[in-house]
Parts: structure tokens; C-alpha cells; sequence
């Protein structure tokens, strides 16, 4: 904003009295000077000279140091001028009809120098990020406005050469403007990326054909095991995997004697619960763990009784909790996956050769039959993405597939990867942090770990064959 300044008297008066009244400057009302508003401005400034005899029908010329600024205004008692630009200390004169007096001294004051960008870390980020403006002329005493798209971000850091700051909350995709000394200067561009978030998930396998098994972490880059997370403390085969992220634990259960055991693995402390939970009618099969809650809840689908069931069992003790739903059919259901969106367990069954995705709400029991059956070959293996995207395995065909589900429709989306050898895939799991689907397969008695990216198709294989014992069950932790 540009300043007016009231000022100290610098010259008391502009113009001596003529003794020849018949020449043309006695015509004129000359002016007297009482005050000059500042002795110190900087260009752009509006200084004001007061007195007396100003007429605004007069031309008047003020020059600071030889630069003629800009008369602005002028009344009987003052008259108003601008600082002209590259104006340099020194005398003040005001001239009329000719005639030129000095009517003060004035100091002016360089502006600050406005940077010059020279370019910008980056050209995306998310909110959070912090990017780097870089350029000369920066001043780490001058204050400065970054704005993303009209949304102001906080400035962490500045010294001569760079400026850095962090993208605001609410930011979205446009210019980056840098605000100083109240002007806006457009210095870039800038995409606001949405936040994908990285659940930190790690890789597990129940390492069996040893004694003891184990559960091991797996480096889901190379396949090599990273580490033993726990030896199991019995000799039994363990099944139904899960993860529950609220507690950093793998769900799994075995049977001793005829007696279902909920076992659970810590994965941060290697520490193993065997917790009986066995019905007395019936059996406990595929663990499901509903991600809609806090704590998570466990769920169960009971088989060998009629009607087979849904139910709730608690995470602790193993007890059965409730019901969700009787299932309304004879059917044997598999695959089974949470919706977390609907808040639906999916699975699917076969009736007559036909496939069909079922889905069981947890909040009211409701059961939903869809028909999803292929023209050629068939579904298996369903998996559910972080996001609730719903994929299967196409096998039965040549190549064998990996498509994507619509889960209201049973349709097929679309193609997301033709699967690059003959093999088998199985123990299907989803990698949020890279949207991949992670399995496995045999190759000549080689177990490979298998990658297909749901975003771009791309498939990877990478041996990870233990010298000793196999890999099943791979596990998926969701930490977030």
C-alpha cells in the first residue's frame, strides 16, 4: 500500500516577490511552501506539499533529483505528488511558468527486491508435502505468501537462493502464486495428488513341511524371507487366514481332537493364543474379518448344519457372539471377502454349473444371490482391494485372466491382466500400499510369488522357494 506521509517543515518559501510588477510572473499567484510531508519515500510514494497560492489550473512540475514525478492532485493549500520510479535522493523542485526553485531535500528508500524465481521442485505433490521455490533475491527478514490455487500454504523455511512450503489442506491442482510486498506473481503450476494411503503392508507365509512350522515374513520384492515371526507351538495344520490390523495379528484356526482352535500370531512380538472355538453343532470355516468397526469383528461361516449359517464369534474368547443370517440355500460358499463400503461379507457358490456372488450384510442379515458366471471358464479366487474393488481369477481359459467384478451386477468390468504362463495360481491376498494382487505358483516344483497390478496390468514373478519346508497361505497385514 502506498503511503501518504505527513512531514517536517523542509522550505518556507518557494518564490521572492517580483519588484517588476509589469512582467508575467507577477500575473501569477506564487506559491508559499510551509511544509513537505517527508524527507524519506520510496517510488510510488504520494508526498504532499502544503502552503498557499497553489492554483489547480496552473501546471505545476515536481522533480525529485532531476526525475519528474507525477502531480496527483492539487487545491489552494497543498498539492500531491507521486515518487517516480528509479527517482534517487536529493533535491526537491517545483516548477512554474519557467521558473524553478529547490523546495527541499528527500531521501529515497531502495524497495526491497522482489525475488526471481528460477524454478520449483516439483510439479505434483499431496497435501503435507513440502516443495522448494527456488530463485535469488529472497530475504529471510521479508515476508512472503505462497498460495496453492488460491489456498495459502505455511512457509518452513527461507534463505537467499530458496523458499520452502508446505501444500495446505484443501489445496487442489493450479497455479502457485508468491505474494510480496502486496503483489501477487504467478510463478507456477502445480497437480494436487490424492493422498493414497500406504497401509505399510507387510508380507507373511505359514511356512509348513518343517518341524516346528512357522509363520515368516516375506520381502515382497525379491521373496526372500526376512524373518521368522514365530514358531508354532503344535504339530497341527493351520488354515482360514486372515489379518486383524486393530490388533497387528494373524487370525488362523486348526483342529486337535476334533476340537476348532482360533489361533492367533502377533506379528510384532511373535506371541501365539490358542483360544478353543468350536460350536456344538456344526463347524467354524473361513475366518472373516469385518473391517467396519473398532475393534474389528470376527466372523464365521457355519457349515454342517441346516441351515448352514453367518455368524459373529468373539475375538477373544472364541464364543460364538450372535447370528447374522440363516444362508437360504444348500450350497457350499467359498471365498470369502468384507466389503467394507457395504458392509458386506461376498462369497460366492455353484448351483447347477452356474456361479453365483453372494453377498451377506452384517447389520441386518439380508442375503443377495447374483449370477456371475462367465461364457467361457470360471471364476475363482475372489479378491477385495483396499478400496472395495472386487477382482477374481479367471481360470479355465487360455491365457487365464485376472478381470475385475462388478459386485452389484456379477459382470465383468473389464480385463485387468492375461495371466504369462500355464500355472496355477493360488493363495490370493491384496497389496493396498502398490494396488497389487499377490499370489503364488508352482513351476517344477519352484514356488514363485506373483504380482499383477490392478492399475496397469503389470505382472511380475519372483522365486521365493525356501531351502527347506514350502510357502502356503500368504497373509497380508493392513497396518495403518
Amino acid at each position: 500500500m502506498k503511503k501518504i506521509y505527513l512531514f517536517t517543515l523542509l522550505s518556507i518559501l518557494f518564490f521572492g516577490c517580483s519588484s517588476d510588477d509589469s512582467s508575467p510572473d507577477a500575473q501569477l499567484n506564487i506559491p508559499i511552501i510551509d511544509d513537505i510531508s517527508t524527507t524519506n519515500a520510496t517510488a510510488g510514494d504520494i508526498i504532499t506539499i502544503t502552503g498557499k497560492n497553489f492554483d489547480s489550473n496552473q501546471t505545476y512540475i515536481i522533480k525529485f533529483n532531476g526525475t519528474q514525478g507525477t502531480v496527483t492532485e492539487i487545491t489552494a493549500t497543498f498539492l500531491k505528488a507521486k515518487v517516480p520510479e528509479g527517482a534517487t535522493t536529493g533535491d526537491i523542485t517545483l516548477t512554474i511558468n519557467t521558473q524553478t526553485t529547490v523546495v527541499g531535500t528527500i531521501t529515497i528508500d531502495e524497495e526491497p527486491q522482489s525475488p526471481t524465481i528460477e524454478n520449483i521442485s516439483t510439479d505434483s505433490a499431496v497435501v503435507g508435502d513440502i516443495i522448494t521455490v527456488n530463485g535469488t533475491n529472497f530475504d529471510p527478514e521479508e515476508t512472503y505468501i505462497i498460495k496453492f490455487n488460491g489456498i495459502q500454504g505455511t512457509i518452513t523455511e527461507i534463505t537467499t537462493t530458496s523458499l520452502k512450503v508446505q501444500v495446505p489442506e484443501g489445496a487442489t491442482t493450479g497455479e502457485i502464486t508468491l505474494t510480496f510486498n502486496e503483489k501477487a506473481t504467478v510463478i507456477g503450476n502445480i497437480e494436487i495428488l490424492e493422498v493414497v494411503i500406504d497401509y505399510g503392508s507387510r508380507l507373511f507365509a505359514y511356512k509348513d513341511g518343517i518341524t516346528p512350522s512357522q509363520i515368516v515374513e516375506i520381502d515382497k520384492n525379491t521373496g526372500e524371507q526376512i524373518s521368522v515371526i514365530a514358531d508354532i507351538d503344535h504339530d497341527n495344520y493351520l488354515s482360514d487366514f486372515i489379518f486383524d490390523d486393530a490388533k497387528n495379528e494373524i487370525i488362523c484356526n486348526y483342529t486337535d481332537n476334533n476340537i476348532t482352535y482360533l489361533y492367533k500370531i502377533n506379528v510384532d512380538n511373535g506371541q501365539t493364543t490358542s483360544t478353543q472355538s468350536n460350536p456344538a453343532t456344526g463347524r467354524y470355516e473361513n475366518w472373516i474379518i469385518g473391517r467396519y468397526n473398532s475393534p474389528n469383528f470376527l466372523f464365521a461361516y457355519k457349515d454342517q448344519i441346516t441351515p448352514s449359517k453367518i455368524v459373529q464369534i468373539d475375538l477373544e474368547s472364541g464364543n460364538f457372539v450372535d447370528d447374522v443370517t440363516d444362508i437360504d440355500h444348500n450350497n457350499y460358499l467359498s471365498d470369502f471377502n468384507f466389503d467394507s463400503d457395504a458392509d458386506e461379507i461376498i462369497c460366492n457358490y455353484t448351483d447347477n454349473n452356474i456361479t453365483y456372488l453372494y453377498k451377506i450384510n452384517v447389520n441386518n442379515g439380508q442375503t443377495t444371490s447374483i449370477q456371475s458366471n462367465p461364457t467361457t471358464g470360471r471364476y475363482e479366487n475372489w479378491i477385495m482391494s483396499a478400496n472395495n474393488r472386487l477382482f477374481v481369477y479367471k481360470d479355465g481359459v487360455t491365457p487365464s485372466q485376472i478381470i475385475e467384478i462388478d459386485k452389484n451386477t456379477g459382470n465383468q468390468i473389464s480385463v485387468i491382466a492375461d495371466i504369462d504362463h500355464d500355472n496355477y495360481l493360488s493363495d490370493f491376498v491384496f497389496d493396498s500400499s502398490k494396488n497389487e494382487i499377490i499370489c503364488n505358483y508352482t513351476d517344477n516344483n519352484i514356488t514363485y510369488l506373483y504380482k499383477i497390478n490392478v492399475d496397469t496390468g503389470k505382472t511380475t514373478s519372483i522365486q521365493s522357494n525356501p531351502t527347506t519346508g514350502r510357502y502356503e497361505n500368504w497373509i497380508m497385514s493392513l497396518v495403518q
